[in-house]
C-alpha cells in the first residue's frame, strides 16, 4: 500500500491537471468534473459495501485488493493514453467506484487481523503509507514533469503494475488473507480450565470481595 499510494498520489493530482491543461486543452473546470465524478462514484461504492453483507471473507479480499490495484494501474494508463477530457473522467468515475467500494472493506480486514493492543500501531502506519508519502509522490512527479505528463502516468501505471505483479508471484497478497482474525470466540472441546485461564478480576469485584470476607469476620 505504501508502494500504490506513492506511485499513484502524484501522478494522479498533479500530473492529470497538468496534462487536462498543457496536452489536451481543458481547464480547471474539467479537471473539477473529472475529481467530482471520482468523488460522486466513491461515494456509491462506499454505499454498497455498507450493504453488501455480513464480514469480510478471504476470498472476497483478495478479490477488492486485486480490483482496487488494476483499477489504479489501468486508470493511470488510461489517463496518460485517453485523448479527450470525457474519456478521462469516465476513467475517474469507474476508479471511484471501485476504490469507494474496496477500502471501506480492506480497512475493516486489516482491523480485523490487527493484534491485541496494536490497533494503533497498525492504523498509524497506514496513515503513514497515506499522508506521510504523499509530498514526496509531488515533488517526484514534479521532478519528472520534463519527461512528458503522458509518459509520467503511464510509466506510474505500469510500475504499480510490476509492484502488484511481484507481491502477487510471492505470495503476499494471496497469503495475508488467510491470516485467522481473532474473534475471541473459544474452539470447540476446549476445558473449563482453559477458558478461564488469563481472566483477571476487575477492581469492582476487587472491593465486593473484600466487602464480603469483612461482613463474614464480623458475623463471626
Amino acid at each position: 500500500m505504501c508502494v500504490q499510494n506513492f506511485v499513484f498520489s502524484g501522478p494522479f493530482f498533479v500530473g492529470v491537471p497538468y496534462r487536462i491543461k498543457k496536452e489536451i486543452g481543458g481547464d480547471a473546470l474539467d479537471y473539477g468534473r473529472l475529481v467530482s465524478a471520482y468523488g460522486l462514484f466513491s461515494m456509491v461504492g462506499g454505499i454498497w459495501a455498507m450493504v453488501s453483507g455480513e464480514g469480510v471473507k478471504d476470498s472476497r479480499i483478495i478479490a477488492l485488493v486485486i480490483g482496487m490495484t488494476l483499477s489504479y494501474c489501468l486508470g493511470l494508463i488510461a489517463f496518460g493514453l485517453a485523448p479527450l477530457v470525457w474519456e478521462m473522467i469516465l476513467t475517474s468515475g469507474i476508479m471511484g467506484v471501485i476504490d469507494g467500494a474496496s477500502m471501506p472493506l480492506i480497512m475493516t480486514f486489516f482491523q480485523g487481523h490487527a493484534p491485541e493492543g496494536g490497533m494503533g500501531t497498525v492504523m498509524g502506519a497506514l496513515m503513514m503509507c497515506w499522508v506521510g508519502l504523499e509530498p514526496l509522490s509531488y515533488a517526484a512527479t514534479g521532478f519528472l514533469f520534463p519527461l512528458g505528463a503522458s509518459t509520467v502516468l503511464v510509466g506510474a501505471g505500469a510500475i504499480m503494475a510490476l509492484v502488484f505483479m511481484s507481491s502477487m508471484f510471492t505470495g503476499y497478497v494471496l497469503g495475508f488473507a488467510r491470516v485467522p482474525v481473532k474473534t475471541g470466540k473459544k474452539e470447540r472441546g476446549q476445558t473449563e480450565a482453559d477458558e478461564g485461564e488469563g481472566e483477571t478480576e476487575t477492581p469492582a469485584e476487587t472491593q465486593e470481595r473484600d466487602r464480603e470476607a469483612v461482613t463474614q469476620e464480623d458475623m463471626v
